[in-house]
């Protein structure tokens, strides 16, 4: 891969990361704020509610990161190492517990009856994305597995 691209994907990387750790500190607690004195109802929710979404950006960071050591391992022309399923096994554990907290969330919201139907539409849509992307990881993971193999059997010939 060109030392551009895995340059430009970094950026977008530490990008993403930077407006994370940014909704993280500043937006979230203003939002649960605001939703609890608009909805004062649901302002027991508050903090499970706040609690859940920065936990559920914790996962997504823990993913970035692990993408970002992967490019490294790509730029490095080390991908094809034991080292590498360390990362690709964390960001599957990482988008699996994603998906389980919001489907949680979901039912938790369900039962309460706390949100509205476009909020359980997103969450039902967040439940798709993350069992899909979690599909698509264990399919990766095979084919970089494959590739070890490969690389391992060629370096044997040469």
């Amino acid at each position: 891969m060109q030392r551009t691209t895995i340059l430009a994907l970094k950026v977008m990387l530490g990008l993403l990361i930077a407006i994370i750790i940014a909704v993280q500190i500043f937006a979230l607690p203003m939002i649960a704020s605001s939703m609890a004195s608009q909805f004062p109802e649901f302002s027991w929710f508050e903090t499970p509610g706040l609690v859940i979404a920065e936990v559920f950006l914790v996962l997504v960071l823990i993913s970035l990161v692990c993408v970002w050591r992967l490019l490294s391992f790509v730029r490095g022309a080390t991908i094809f190492s034991q080292t590498s399923f360390i990362y690709v096994d964390v960001i599957l554990l990482a988008i699996t517990a994603a998906t389980v907290l919001i489907l949680g969330a979901f039912i938790f919201m369900s039962i309460s009856q706390i949100g509205s139907p476009a909020v359980a539409f997103l969450c039902v849509f967040g439940i798709l994305l993350g069992i899909s992307s979690a599909l698509l990881v264990i399919v990766m993971r095979g084919l970089l597995r494959k590739a070890c193999e490969l690389e391992t059997e060629l370096s044997e010939v040469v």
